[in-house]
């Protein structure tokens, strides 16, 4: 195992520190920008962004940036954050429930927001064609996105972020 040139630190606690330098602002970064933000010096960072790479937990785009890759996403998809969404949301959902599944299904969606603005989850429902006017669905579908939204951090006067 090569030594790390800091005592006492880790491979894995450099590695956490690439990760963790991706934020929902900034969710795709250049190999220079990582060695700015993580102060690690360029061949670590290569090497490092090279593993993360070929083991799908990041991806590089075509111009070179690169961004959270499927691997990160499905390993975050069972986090207790997703079964607090999923809690919180059940009542809403349920309050939206009809809904045969049949060919010919329209469907009407909302987003779901954090107290940062932050879009984290979308909330749809699925109506067979012609059953319900998709007017008619959407203020129930926007009021109970808004709902957990709100009981997600967010209110009135909150920008939603874009991206």
């Amino acid at each position: 195992m090569p030594r790390t040139s800091e005592p006492g630190r880790s491979v894995s606690s450099r590695l956490l520190q690439v990760l963790f330098a991706f934020q929902p602002e900034e969710s795709d970064l250049s190999l220079a920008e990582l060695e700015r933000k993580t102060g690690l010096p360029h061949a670590t960072v290569r090497r490092l962004v090279m593993e993360l790479t070929n083991a799908g937990a990041l991806n590089r785009r075509s111009d070179g940036r690169l961004t959270i890759g499927p691997r990160l996403w499905q390993l975050g998809t069972p986090a207790p954050l997703t079964e607090s969404l999923r809690t919180t949301a059940q009542p809403f959902m349920e309050d939206l429930y009809t809904e045969e599944l049949t060919p010919g299904a329209d469907s009407v969606a909302a987003r779901i927001v954090d107290g940062e603005g932050r879009a984290v989850a979308a909330l749809s429902v699925i109506v067979r064609s012609g059953s319900v006017k998709q007017q008619a669905a959407l203020p129930s579908v926007i009021a109970s996105g808004l709902g957990i939204s709100r009981l997600l951090g967010w209110r009135p006067g909150i920008k939603i972020r874009q991206g």
